[in-house]
């Protein structure tokens, strides 16, 4: 790999713009993950909790891709306590203040002494009860203790309690770590440390010093792999610096980290399968070995054509951190990052597997046929394929083959890329979303509570999320973030003030008129950040964005991803017209709503964490469109909580009631005491059975015919009755979500049919596919009244 023929690397960097790594695409990623920080934030400070949010790793820096299944890595600040360094002179009164103590041998980790709230003393030795202080002569802090507070925390949301940890994270999925961690800022010795660093070459640029100047360092519930009292142990992390040294990097260095990553994992896997210990290398070595070879490299290879000896370079700087057994921090001295994770003996074997990469170009390293006996998943089979693509070319050009036996692996057209590409779009911003509603269930919890307790601080909420959307100083981030909260809040508010009018069988007042209208206007501009010259055009929140320079394909790509729309709000306000008598203006409402279905090849998605699996792949979920010039828009599933219970029709109460009651009739049910859950369902189900029930009102029979016949299409279709968990995603099954609610309305209308053969089979379908907390016991008792067949 001394000579290495240009052609070779443009070989690679075209494998991994297949597979969406482009400068358009990687600025997708990385606006769709800072808007969803922002978004998490911003809920947060309009609930009074005032919790940051942070998204680091691959995903926010995008670099990943689908095969290399990286997950999400957040980052909740906890700002009610205050983190003094080296002394007392920053302590404030009326808070929790802790003390960063150093702990000998563990330059990266610290113990927090505790200090009095009243006078900056530390905090006597006592008994504590709580979990929270822990005394060990001086009274710290625990690490441990705000992982099992969330943890406890998620449980409260989820029927099953189940949660995932992973070290310091809670979550509610496995591909999410959630980590809660503290801030430190002021005078910082580690980063003076690095600041002074000699350095050969002229990376990282020295914009980026100043930068990192006021980046605030964060510490991490952590402790040190060999410490045997880890509970009382903090890491201290600088996230966000290396979250800008990630951004400076050039699409040709990103591709490098790539490739390293994934050989990383190919390393890794061989040495499992030949029986070698557990230890491994990450994505982090990956990063520290790619920085220290660009501050190392007098003349950078910054061109395409250079990936390949770059990435040769990165494995010679891997090559000698293994030798040596030391892999240093990037950032912080005398940090060791092999302590933990590599022993001697894995090292060694690691080296081996290195310098044979190095000295025989990858040759032989990867079969080239899959052998069928080993047991690959179907993401750990593409990605050998790659491998044995990038092998392929590397051998070619190390016997010095022609150039024309290039590249045998197959490419994709520039149209296959297109449509590749707006997929991966789609994808990214319908991940947005559903991150953003996935935090939205704090809100949820905050508008179910007594309809009397409520107006007043809605009505507050929505004035500051418009507060948001007309301040001049608000960047682009956070005016999309209070539309969505706002379009959220005002369908709300609608079915709020309808409710009292649907029980007291008044007219619906043009209050209620104007809060559904508002709210669609408002759902239906949202998606004003998907134009990405806008977005470049605010500064404030990420510099290393504003600074990117973007083609007009990059913008007209990410514009063709999906938008979402006011869908949601206009089908509750249908339901409302419904429940209120007005038969013909839910007529209206809903014709018009399923009109857009075929103007915008409109998709219905479920923003539910219990449906989020960033593994389903993009193509799946959005390369049916017939034409990707045109846009896209998807309807999220419709939420209904306890205080909108008037505002849906009276088998939706079985959904939305955890006690053993049947709802049989509207008024004599007590929305503050018995109806405590929440319906969920399809926007598009919830459309086809309101239809249904709409026409049967007003006596248009032939009508309530085709649209009952377009529902049980609809689930046949995507339903694989195979496979009992049709909550989660399987086969077919993810196209429609909350399935069993589904059935139960399609069970209905059945039954209104007067087939009660089809409608116990719906029932009982529903049933078998989510047993607990599913009303479909309830609908299969009550037809057991009727005939003795069921």
């Amino acid at each position: 790999m001394d000579n290495i023929d240009p052609d070779l690397s443009k070989q690679l960097s075209t494998i991994l713009e297949d597979e969406g790594i482009t400068e358009e695409i990687v600025m997708a990623r990385r606006i769709a993950f800072l808007m969803m920080e922002t978004g998490l934030t911003t809920i947060s400070k309009l609930n009074n909790q005032s919790i940051e949010h942070f998204c680091f790793g691959s995903q926010s820096e995008g670099a990943t891709t689908l095969r290399l299944m990286s997950d999400v890595d957040l980052l909740r600040r906890i700002p009610c306590i205050n983190i003094m360094r080296g002394d007392s002179k920053t302590w404030k009164k009326g808070m929790l203040n802790c003390l960063m103590l150093c702990i000998k041998d563990y330059p990266q980790h610290f113990n927090l002494q505790v200090y009095r709230s009243d006078k900056p003393k530390p905090l006597k030795s006592q008994t504590f009860g709580n979990g929270m202080l822990l005394s060990y002569g001086p009274v710290l802090l625990s690490s441990e203790f705000f992982r099992k507070h969330f943890e406890m925390l998620l449980q409260s949301f989820r029927d099953d309690k189940s949660t995932y940890i992973a070290g310091p994270s809670a979550s509610f999925s496995d591909d999410i770590d959630i980590v809660q961690a503290l801030c430190t800022s002021g005078d910082i010795p580690e980063l003076q440390m690095w600041l002074d660093r000699p350095r050969q070459g002229n990376w990282p640029p020295l914009k980026l010093f100043e930068e990192a100047k006021h980046c605030a360092w964060f510490l991490v519930p952590v402790g040190n792999p060999s410490s045997h009292v880890r509970n009382t142990e903090w890491r201290l992390s600088p996230n966000l610096i290396e979250r800008k040294l990630m951004f400076s990097l050039t699409i040709t260095q990103l591709k490098c980290y790539i490739l390293l990553k994934e050989l990383k994992r190919a390393i890794t896997r061989e040495m499992k399968q030949q029986g070698g210990e557990g230890g491994e290398l990450t994505s982090f070595h990956c990063k520290t070995v790619l920085f220290y070879t660009l501050e190392r490299t007098q003349d950078l290879p910054l061109q395409e054509s250079n990936l390949a000896m770059l990435l040769k370079l990165c494995l010679q700087t891997l090559q000698t951190f293994l030798k040596d057994g030391v892999c240093p921090h990037y950032i912080i001295d005398r940090v060791n990052l092999f302590d933990g994770k590599l022993n001697s003996t894995q090292r060694h074997a690691m080296l081996n597997k290195v310098t044979e990469l190095i000295d025989y170009n990858l040759r032989g390293f990867v079969k080239s046929k899959l052998d069928d006996a080993t047991p690959l998943s179907s993401d750990q089979r593409h990605a050998i394929h790659v491998l044995n693509k990038v092998t392929v070319l590397i051998d070619t050009y190390s016997h010095g083959f022609p150039k024309s036996q290039l590249g045998n692996a197959t490419r994709l057209s520039s149209d296959q890329r297109f449509i590749a590409h707006v997929c991966i779009c789609s994808k990214l911003a319908f991940e947005r979303i559903q991150w953003f509603h996935i935090i939205m269930l704090c809100f949820h919890g905050f508008i179910s509570k007594p309809i009397e307790f409520v107006g007043d601080q809605l009505n507050t909420l929505i004035d500051k999320c418009k507060e948001i959307i007309n301040y001049h100083n608000a960047n682009a981030f956070e005016i999309q973030a209070a539309r969505e909260i706002l379009t959220t809040a005002l369908s709300f508010r609608g079915s709020i003030q309808a409710a009292p009018a649907i029980q007291s069988g008044v007219s619906i007042n043009q209050d209620v008129m104007d809060s559904f209208k508002e709210s669609v206007q408002v759902g239906d501009v949202a998606n004003q950040i998907n134009n990405l010259s806008e977005m470049l055009s605010y500064g404030n929140l990420a510099s290393e964005i504003k600074d990117c320079s973007i083609n007009k394909h990059a913008i007209e790509t990410f514009e063709k991803a999906l938008e979402t729309n006011g869908f949601s709000s206009r089908l509750k306000l249908a339901s409302v017209m419904y429940c209120s008598g007005n038969l013909q203006s839910a007529k209206f409402i809903l014709e018009y709503a399923e009109r857009q279905f075929s103007r915008y090849t409109m998709k219905t998605l479920c923003r539910c964490f219990s449906y989020y699996n960033r593994y389903i792949n993009h193509r799946k979920m959005f390369e049916n469109k017939p034409n990707p010039n045109i846009e896209s828009k998807i309807a999220l599933c419709i939420i209904f909580l306890s205080n909108e219970a008037p505002c849906v029709p009276p088998v939706l109460l079985y959904e939305m009631t955890k006690t053993r009651f049947a709802p049989d009739y509207r008024e004599t049910i007590s929305t503050k005491i018995e109806l405590n859950g929440e319906a969920r369902l399809d926007a598009r189900v919830f459309m086809y059975y309101l239809q249904y029930l709409t026409y049967g009102g007003l006596g248009i029979r032939e009508k309530q015919i085709v649209v009952l016949t377009k529902f049980e299409d609809y689930i046949s279709t995507h339903i694989d009755d195979r496979i009992l968990d049709l909550h989660f995603d399987h086969g077919r099954n993810h196209e429609v979500s909350h399935m069993a609610t589904a059935l139960n309305l399609l069970g209905h209308c059945w039954e209104m049919e007067g087939d009660l053969n089809k409608a116990g089979s719906k029932y009982k379908l529903s049933r078998d596919s989510k047993p607990k907390h599913n009303p479909a016991d309830w609908h299969i008792g009550r037809l057991s009244c009727y005939s003795p067949d069921q």
